[in-house]
C-alpha cells in the first residue's frame, strides 16, 4: 500500500467521527432536525448511549450548529461526579469566563472571580486528601474548619466571608446569572455516561444520577437556558417513560426527551465502513475482505468507536507485514494485544472464520491446537460467554460458530 494512500486511510479511520457520520450516529436524519428544534425551544434534553456511540460527536455537532447560527452562548463541562456542588462550582467558572453579565447582585463579575477562585485550589487540595488519605482521618467538620480558616486567612474582610457563606449559595449566582443573561445559554454536560462514585459522599449509580439530575431542576426551568446531558444507556433502561403511562419514576421530571444511541447493526456498520472509504474515492474489497469484515463487526459489536479503533490497528498491522489488505490476521492483532487471549483462543476464532463452524471433537483444529476435546470445548463455552461465538445443537452435535449477528 503507497504512504499517501495509507496516511488518508488513518485519517478518515481517527477516533473522532467525522461531520458526515453525525445523520448515521443517530440514525435518522430526523432526529438531529428535532435535536435543533429542541435547541431553538428551549426544551432540555438528553443522549443516553454506551461509550462510543456518537454522543460527544453529537454534542460538538450541536455546538458548532449554535455557534454558526448565533442562537446564544455555549457553555461546555465535562464532568463525571454526580455531586452538585462540585457541578455548579464548575459552571460558575464557565459562566464568569464568558463575562455574560458586568454585575452579579450589584457586584462587580471580577469580584466574583476573585472569590470563587481564592476557595477553589484548597477545596481540591481536600477532596484529595480526603479520596487518598488511607486512615480516612479527615472528617466533615475539620474539613468544614479548614476551609472557614482558610477563608478568613485570604478573604479581605469578615463582611466578604459572611457573603460567600450566608448570603448567596452556587445555586443562586448561577440562577442569578441566568435571570439576567441578555442572550439565551446553551449548557452542553458532557461524560456522565462515564460517571464515578463521589469520593465525599461515596455514592454512585444510576439512581445517584437520577437523585443528581433533580438536585438541579431549579437551574434548569429557567427560560433564557438549554440543557443536554450525554448520560449513560442504563439511565435510559431505568428512567425510560413507559407506555401506556404506569406511574413510575422517570426523565420527564427534568429532560423533555431523551435520544437513545445504539451500536450499528451489521448492516449499518457495512454502510459506515462504505461511506468513509467513499471519502478518499475506496471501495470496502481495496482493504479487506469478507470475513475480514465479520471479525470487524464481531469484535467492534457495531461501536463506532470501535469500528475505528480496529481497522486503524489492522491498517498499521499491514503496513508493518508489506501487505495490500486487511486480513484476519491483521484484525486479530487487537486481540494479541489484550492479556484475555491467549494464541489457542486466536487461533480457534481464525479457524471458524474461515471454517464457518467447529465442534469438540473437529479433527482438524485438535491437531492444530495439540489438545484433548475435553480442553477444547472449555476454550469454546469460555470464547461463547465472552460473546464471540454462538453455539447450537445439529444432530445431538453442539456446533460453535461466530456471533457474526451479535
Amino acid at each position: 500500500m503507497k504512504k499517501d494512500q495509507f496516511l488518508k486511510l488513518l485519517d478518515i479511520f481517527r477516533i473522532s467521527p467525522m461531520e458526515t457520520d453525525f445523520e448515521r450516529l443517530v440514525y435518522k436524519k430526523e432526529r438531529l432536525s428535532s435535536m435543533e428544534y429542541h435547541l431553538i425551544t428551549g426544551e432540555n434534553f438528553g443522549l443516553a448511549g454506551n461509550f462510543g456511540t456518537g454522543k460527544t460527536s453529537t454534542l460538538n455537532y450541536l455546538q458548532q450548529l449554535i455557534e454558526k447560527k448565533k442562537m446564544g452562548v455555549v457553555i461546555r463541562i465535562n464532568n463525571t461526579l454526580c455531586n452538585e456542588d462540585v457541578f455548579l462550582r464548575q459552571l460558575l467558572f464557565k459562566l464568569l469566563e464568558k463575562n455574560i453579565v458586568k454585575k452579579i447582585y450589584s457586584r462587580d463579575i471580577e469580584d466574583f472571580k476573585k472569590m470563587i477562585r481564592s476557595t477553589q485550589s484548597l477545596e481540591d487540595f481536600l477532596r484529595s486528601l480526603i479520596y487518598y488519605e488511607p486512615r480516612k482521618q479527615l472528617d466533615h467538620a475539620r474539613v468544614i474548619t479548614l476551609y472557614k480558616e482558610y477563608l478568613k486567612e485570604t478573604s479581605s474582610s469578615e463582611e466578604e466571608l459572611d457573603f460567600i457563606f450566608n448570603s448567596y449559595t452556587l445555586k443562586n449566582i448561577v440562577a442569578e446569572i441566568f435571570r439576567c443573561s441578555p442572550r439565551r445559554i446553551f449548557i452542553l454536560v458532557d461524560d456522565y455516561d462515564k460517571f464515578t462514585v463521589d469520593p465525599l459522599s461515596k455514592e454512585g449509580g444510576e439512581n445517584r444520577l437520577g437523585m443528581f439530575l433533580t438536585s438541579l431542576k431549579d437551574v434548569t426551568e429557567f427560560s433564557k437556558t438549554t440543557w443536554v446531558f450525554a448520560l449513560p444507556q442504563s439511565y435510559y433502561k431505568r428512567f425510560n417513560v413507559a407506555v401506556p403511562y404506569d406511574d413510575e419514576l422517570n426523565f420527564l421530571g427534568v429532560l423533555g426527551q431523551v435520544y437513545i444511541f445504539l451500536n450499528l447493526s451489521v448492516k449499518e456498520t457495512r454502510k459506515y465502513l462504505v461511506d468513509r472509504l467513499s471519502q478518499i474515492d475506496m471501495y470496502m474489497n481495496q482493504i479487506m475482505d469478507e470475513d475480514s469484515f465479520k471479525l470487524v463487526y464481531l469484535l467492534s459489536r457495531g461501536n463506532p468507536k470501535m469500528i475505528n479503533h480496529i481497522v486503524k490497528t489492522a491498517l498499521y498491522s499491514i503496513k508493518v507485514r508489506k501487505k495490500k489488505r486487511i486480513g484476519i490476521d491483521d484484525v486479530l492483532d487487537i486481540l494479541r494485544d489484550s492479556d484475555k487471549y491467549d494464541d489457542r483462543d486466536i487461533s480457534i476464532i481464525e479457524y471458524i472464520t474461515e471454517t464457518g463452524r467447529t465442534f469438540s471433537n473437529d479433527r482438524l483444529l485438535l491437531d492444530k491446537l495439540k489438545i484433548d476435546n475435553v480442553p477444547l470445548l472449555m476454550r469454546l463455552e469460555r470464547l461463547k460467554e465472552k460473546g464471540l461465538l454462538k453455539s447450537e445443537f445439529y444432530e445431538t452435535i453442539k456446533y460453535f460458530h461466530l456471533d457474526y449477528e451479535g
